[in-house]
């Protein structure tokens, strides 16, 4: 059942992404809506936001996995 519900905005998703404080409280968010327990939103200015700042941090192939992954 996919009554839970979260809004990640682009400060959590690069969170999660990095080892910054915080990411494991980010992260416990991300499993269970891999496992399809509850349903995470994303605003498309966040993805706009991420995928520069992982292309500069991370290059091309790393930005390019983030956004596919977002995607779903």
């Amino acid at each position: 059942m996919k009554n839970a519900r979260a809004l990640l905005d682009t400060s959590a998703l690069l969170t999660a992404l990095g080892a910054e404080p915080a990411c494991e409280d980010v992260r416990a968010r991300l499993v269970p809506a891999y496992a399809g327990k509850c349903e995470l939103f994303l605003s498309f200015a966040s993805l706009a936001e991420v995928y520069p700042i992982t292309h500069r941090d991370h290059g091309s192939a790393k930005a390019e996995d983030v956004v596919a992954v977002l995607r779903g």
